[in-house]
């Protein structure tokens, strides 16, 4: 099954390492340097713009910023037969 994760943007459930909130996590500065990092190397997705993101997804085959919420998306990941 797939996690639509806004815009046109979807991936794979089974590509899924963890669903972040991106507030809390750019709070602590290891975290905020790691992304920074990863966003350096061209290897994040960005749906929309920056200032809209709610939540920060790491998976299998790359990372992803998203405005849908990390709590929506942890729900909706657990929904079965369903594009979502």
């Amino acid at each position: 099954m797939f996690l639509h994760l806004g815009g046109k943007t979807m991936i794979k459930k089974e590509s899924i390492i963890a669903i972040l909130d991106i507030e809390k996590i750019l709070k602590n500065n290891i975290n905020n340097n790691y992304i920074k990092n990863i966003c350096v190397k061209e290897r994040i997705s960005n749906i929309l713009e920056q200032e809209t993101n709610k939540s920060f997804i790491i998976t299998n085959d790359g990372y992803y910023f998203s405005q849908i919420s990390s709590l929506t998306l942890f729900k909706r990941s657990f929904q079965k037969n369903s594009i979502i």
